[in-house]
């Protein structure tokens, strides 16, 4: 589940880059203005990082168990993970 997660954030990230590429080129190449098309895209990126940084996990070093990315202690041990 995990994985599914963080491929469904990449691919909407990547979807953000490409609707605001292509409508930036679009909208350069027939002259008219920027229109919609990047701000749906940067938005897309926007929710794609965030998702992203929610599915982040990282591996404890005490016992093994996967915690969040951001975890100062683990759940599984205690273990402190802040360096």
């Amino acid at each position: 589940m995990h994985f599914l997660a963080q491929l469904i954030s990449k691919l909407i990230f990547c979807v953000g880059v490409m609707i605001t590429v292509v409508s930036c080129v679009l909208g350069s190449a027939l002259g008219s203005g920027v229109g919609r098309g990047p701000f749906m895209g940067i938005a897309l990126m926007i929710l794609g990082a965030v998702l992203w940084n929610k599915t982040s996990t990282k591996v404890c070093t005490g016992c093994g168990g996967r915690v969040g990315y951001l975890a100062r202690k683990c759940r599984h041990c205690g273990e402190n993970l802040v360096i």
